[in-house]
């Protein structure tokens, strides 16, 4: 889609525009259907009060998804353990550690079983769980390979998403074969 709605920041969301955005982009999806949707959000800060309406929420999406020729693949990934909070700005100030930069990935895991228990009511919406490439034993540490997870806590670094590509795209073509053509592994 062509759509873009600058993001004003957590402390000021602007829930009007995050909703028109969402309905616009739906509609532009469905009148133009593409070969695959790829759906993320980082929801996981929310997640142990509102697990519910974010259920509410994905239902409404999942079922205008439906509504999509069933050649339109789609693909739904999980939320990321990072915050804001961990953002290297604020956790790695003066005579701190980096331990303080490792995020709670507690929310990010109840997101990811909503994610999947509401899946298993739309056989169509492939959940793609990245904690699995982002967390061992539920730790989810900030530096991978010696390259930093997260810019600012919550959006991947650069370098990171080039490394993580690859990876993602492996666990995304052996979850949907028929997207191995369209994606690279390595």
């Amino acid at each position: 889609s062509d759509i873009v709605f600058p993001n004003r920041g957590e402390a000021g969301q602007d829930i009007a525009g995050c909703n028109r955005f969402r309905e616009d982009a739906l509609a532009s999806i469905l009148s133009k259907p593409p070969d695959v949707v790829i759906i993320s959000d980082s929801f996981a800060k929310f997640a142990e009060g509102h697990v519910t309406e974010w259920i509410d929420g994905e239902t409404g999406t999942y079922e205008t998804l439906s509504r999509l020729p069933s050649t339109t693949s789609i693909i739904h990934l999980t939320t990321t353990p990072g915050t804001t909070e961990t953002a290297w700005e604020k956790c790695l100030t003066n005579g701190s550690s980096l331990s303080r930069c490792f995020p709670d990935s507690s929310p990010a895991f109840t997101m990811t079983d909503a994610q999947i228990e509401l899946s298993q009511r739309f056989p169509r919406v492939h959940v793609i769980d990245t904690l699995q490439l982002l967390c061992v034993d539920r730790v989810c540490p900030p530096v991978i390979d010696g390259l930093p997870v997260y810019i600012d806590g919550v959006h991947f670094a650069e370098e990171f998403r080039l490394s993580l590509a690859y990876a993602l795209g492996a666990v995304i073509t052996k979850e949907l074969p028929i997207l191995r053509p369209m994606i690279r592994t390595g």
